[in-house]
């Protein structure tokens, strides 16, 4: 049973908390807080580190990768919302940054596991009312469909080429976009076995069922679950409540729903894809964290972790919830 935290441990620390007495066994941070000193020492307190690996979010890019931000349906790059801005997965300079960056992460720190994040084609869905844009449509994802599917988009314009393909191959625009980001996932997954097997390959996911928002899950994120489980060990939906706008309870629904999906795939493949979600902590009240983590776990996970680990650290009476819960579930 994975019973994890995420975020940079130091404050937590520094409040004189300590991970085996909180039942917390593993830590999730960003691959750039990731070292050695850091490793080894959530490992004198009982839990194992792992890294999470950004993708495609391109707010933070555009200034090294001015050409990165996505093409909507319009021919023009789709605006940034308050928060996010996904990244286009056809920049060439972007990818060969991107590998050789988990390559050395994978080679040079003992991490555990390496958790993909925002792997997917633009969408914010960190919102109760997620923006569903199609995306992207720039000259080289065009010319990338067209050599992978063989179908030719008509039109002159970006505009007529995205409207072409829309209304006359929109299956097999979405395949083809499935496609792409399960195979950065497949790339990913080479790289972490040769550079140090049985490192686990995570991805944090868009907290959908297949149905929802018109199948948007496929449709505009590109998050093929039957294509994923395939190549990664761990799926973790962040399903985040407050912001996404749902009630605590929607944690453990939507966690059984992963569950048996993933159940069915590994039956039928013969394979042990777990499912850990991420929670959020910091738009909870101690009583909803303790209804979201047991949710989640009562779901059927086998792991969750909680959404920050600073935050806790600040507040006795969430610190006390995960305390009970964890410790709880690590006696059971």
């Amino acid at each position: 049973m994975i019973l994890g935290a995420y975020s940079s441990p130091p404050a937590y620390w520094d409040g004189g908390h300590r991970f085996d007495e909180d039942g917390i066994n593993a830590l999730f941070l960003s691959s750039g807080r990731v070292d050695s000193a850091l490793i080894a020492k959530a490992r004198a307190q009982g839990a194992a580190t792992y890294a999470e690996f950004a993708t495609f979010r391109g707010d933070y890019l555009l200034e090294k990768y001015p050409d990165v931000a996505p093409i909507g349906r319009d021919g023009l790059p789709i605006p940034k919302t308050k928060r996010f801005l996904g990244a286009c997965p056809s920049a060439p300079q972007l990818l060969l940054d991107k590998t050789a960056a988990l390559r050395k992460l994978v080679r040079e720190q003992p991490v555990a596991g390496v958790w993909l994040d925002y792997l997917q084609f633009h969408c914010d869905f960190e919102l109760p009312d997620p923006p569903l844009d199609q995306s992207c449509f720039c000259d080289r994802c065009l010319a990338r469909f067209e050599r992978d599917t063989g179908l030719v988009p008509h039109g002159r314009t970006t505009a007529e080429k995205a409207a072409w393909l829309l209304s006359n191959v929109a299956d097999s625009w979405t395949e083809w976009k499935c496609g792409v980001i399960a195979g950065f996932a497949a790339a990913a997954r080479c790289i972490l076995d040769e550079e140090r097997t049985g490192t686990k390959l995570g991805v944090f996911s868009c907290p959908w069922t297949d149905d929802e928002y018109g199948g948007a899950l496929r449709r505009i994120v590109a998050e093929d679950v039957d294509r994923l489980h395939v190549v990664i060990d761990v799926f973790s939906p962040m399903v985040y409540q407050a912001k996404c706008g749902r009630p605590p309870e929607w944690v453990g629904h939507y966690t059984r729903w992963l569950v048996d999906r993933v159940a069915a795939l590994n039956a039928r493949r013969q394979r042990a894809v777990e499912v850990w979600p991420i929670v959020e902590a910091e738009g909870a009240s101690p009583a909803e964290l303790e209804t979201i983590l047991r949710g989640a776990l009562d779901g059927g996970a086998t792991g969750v972790m909680f959404y920050a680990l600073p935050h806790v650290a600040r507040d006795a009476e969430k610190l006390a919830v995960v305390r009970r819960v964890y410790r709880s579930h690590a006696a059971a």
